[in-house]
């Protein structure tokens, strides 16, 4: 997993804030900074304040899910695709497996500068200057 998947889920984040449906298409910081104009009247297309609030966005998820009692057990997918065996291309004949899905949500708990049980870690909270919201 690299940085350019989270800054790809804050985009979305932000992008959903927006009301904007994910079969749109693909937009840019571009287009996040004219229609948050149109909105608010204020201007802002520099990539780093969409990936920001997008970051913002997916810790206060986060921190909501965990108050409501989610945990990373539940961080997971159907058991269909664990069980299901690829048909095409260079992955022929793999499973997507549990012990991997337990690496890459390790992996991304960290990126995200989570704990091991998927809650934003004091750091992160003070980061975002959100310690006022956990």
């Amino acid at each position: 997993m690299s940085t350019a998947v989270l800054n790809n889920q804050n985009l979305n984040a932000v992008k959903f804030s927006m009301g904007l449906c994910d079969f749109w298409g693909t937009c840019g910081y571009r287009h996040h900074g004219r229609f948050s104009h149109q909105r608010t009247g204020k201007k802002d297309r520099r990539p780093k304040t969409w990936i920001w609030r997008g970051n913002i966005i997916w810790n206060l998820i986060r921190l909501f899910n965990v108050k409501a009692g989610f945990t990373a057990s539940q961080d997971t997918v159907s058991e269909k695709i664990l069980n299901q065996t690829l048909q095409n291309g260079p992955w022929e004949g793999k499973k997507f497996d549990a012990d991997t899905l337990l690496e890459m949500k390790s992996l991304l708990y960290r990126m995200r500068g989570w704990d091991d049980q998927d809650t934003p870690t004091p750091e992160k909270l003070s980061e975002l200057n959100l310690l006022d919201v956990n």
